[in-house]
């Protein structure tokens, strides 16, 4: 969900970079990325089962900040944030099948089926997230440059 709100908030570029920083800061070591049972740290992590969707999130945030930059309606942000979505999952899901399972539907069931409930689940609390704290901001900044 982080990285649906990094794009939306951040805006292209920087939501970007946010996640080439998370990547980086996990790549080196520091324990920032989710748990696995394996306990791989560092840049196992990346050449790991999970390596695809790390590796993706840079893009997806990019892609929820530069459709809502263009425009912030309602709509616009819940496919934004889908699509992104549907791109972690898919890279995921390829560098799953790629580089482990070498089933495609083994790596569908285990890299994108298990998912698809709660990328709905993320989305809609993403784009409520997201809403929520813009309106609150929006609403902050006209009443302190309201001129009575």
């Amino acid at each position: 969900m982080i990285v649906l709100l990094a794009g939306a908030f951040l805006g292209a570029k920087n939501g970007a970079y946010s996640q080439v920083l998370y990547i980086s800061l996990g790549a080196i070591g520091l324990p920032i990325f989710a748990q696995t049972a394996d306990g791989t740290m560092g840049l196992a992590r990346l050449i790991g089962p999970t390596g695809g969707y790390l590796l993706a999130f840079p893009v997806a945030a990019y892609l929820v900040g530069l459709l809502t930059e263009k425009n912030q309606k309602y709509l616009t942000v819940i496919i934004s944030m889908f699509i992104a979505e549907l791109i972690v999952v898919l890279v995921g899901t390829s560098y799953l099948y790629a580089a482990y399972l070498h089933n495609f539907i083994d790596a569908v069931k285990a890299g994108a089926a298990i998912f698809t409930v709660w990328m709905v689940v993320k989305v809609f609390a993403a784009a409520t997230i997201y809403f929520a704290v813009s309106k609150n901001n929006r609403d902050y900044h006209s009443h302190i440059y309201r001129i009575d």
